[in-house]
């Protein structure tokens, strides 16, 4: 079997689409709390 062929993608196609779910998810969120860092990074690879 052929293996699927992965796209690699950009800085923006991965910002676009983390707006696009944020736009779709309901809010408001809080994010306080024990074990909360207020910063994040996202590693594409996922």
């Amino acid at each position: 079997m052929a293996r699927k062929q992965r796209k690699k993608l950009t800085g923006a196609e991965v910002g676009s689409a983390f707006d696009q779910a944020a736009l779709e998810m309901p809010g408001p969120f809080d994010l306080s709390g024990r074990g909360h860092e207020a910063r994040c990074t996202f590693d594409r690879s996922l």
